[in-house]
């Protein structure tokens, strides 16, 4: 009776699994399936003082406008005793080739002029196409080239109109990006849900108009309020869901940038419950992985 019990149990286990397998999608249905299977890089871009390895990656480099300027223009017109000014509108080859070259080992180059105008894009592109000759072996995007932030979701809604518009004047340029990289900084007046409806959107825009090139998300550590220096940190907890948020949504890439808006770099603490957020969401490859407990 024991052995034809346990028949009837494999019996039984046998036909449940092939019911289970046979109601399993084959590798042709599989894609289309809502199931997440990319995780993004985590880019370590802080600069804190005595900031220890996190085990992150160091593949991307941000290039600012003043390392993009004409320096040696603008120290050669002061010893002639001139008082003008260098400008990001002019670009020197050689100059900015030299600055390139220094990060030719980064797999990601960022250039970072904001100050230029969508009427400038001619400008921009001629950086972009320098960047990628001088670093040949290196993907160049121009910063913060996508959809820009809605300004007030309550009285300004999403509208893929208008941000359509603004782009199809910017195309060229949006095509000479080897990637999109946008900033989804935090105000201190927001809570997770504002930060979501004012920034989300702005992805599956990006992926309209990148089509199949790699998005990256910048975020940072503390407020984006240039009012109050230093800028105060934002919680681990809100840290944490917007990571956890833009994993969701299958980003390629997740850029931990830090900017303290003081005249000298603040001092690395281990004990902040945002950096406790970050080594909890980053396993050994430097990738992100959902945490073990939510935080």
């Amino acid at each position: 009776m024991i052995g034809t019990r346990q028949n009837k149990k494999f019996l039984l286990s046998s036909l449940l699994a092939f019911g289970l397998l046979a109601s399993m999608p084959s590798s042709a249905d599989v894609g289309e399936l809502p199931v997440a299977t990319k995780t993004p890089i985590i880019f370590d871009a802080m600069t804190f003082r005595g900031k220890p390895d996190l085990g992150l990656s160091k593949e991307l480099s941000f290039i600012y406008a003043w390392e993009a300027t004409l320096k040696d223009e603008e120290e050669s017109l002061a010893k002639a005793g001139s008082n003008k000014k260098s400008s990001t509108r002019t670009v020197e080859p050689y100059f900015f080739n030299r600055t390139v070259q220094k990060r030719t080992e980064f797999e990601y180059i960022v250039i970072d002029i904001e100050s230029f105008r969508p009427d400038e894009d001619s400008i921009a592109i001629r950086y972009v196409e320098l960047a990628k000759s001088a670093a040949p072996g290196s993907k160049v995007a121009w910063w913060n080239l996508g959809p820009r932030n809605i300004v007030n979701t309550s009285f300004r809604p999403f509208s893929n109109e208008e941000w359509q518009a603004n782009f199809d004047k910017r195309k060229a340029l949006v095509e000479a990006n080897d990637f999109c990289i946008l900033g989804f900084y935090f105000r201190s007046d927001d809570t997770i849900e504002t930060w979501r409806a004012r920034h989300v959107p702005r992805i599956a825009e990006a992926r309209r108009l990148y089509g199949a090139k790699p998005i990256f998300v910048t975020l940072a550590p503390h407020y984006f309020d240039k009012g109050k220096k230093p800028w105060p940190f934002i919680s681990g907890k809100m840290l944490g869901e917007a990571m956890d948020i833009l994993a969701e949504l299958q980003v390629d890439g997740i850029v931990l940038w830090s900017f303290e808006g003081t005249g000298k770099l603040q001092i690395w603490d281990e004990q902040r419950d945002w950096v406790r957020t970050v080594r909890n969401r980053t396993d050994s490859g430097g990738r992100y992985k959902r945490p073990a407990l939510f935080q």
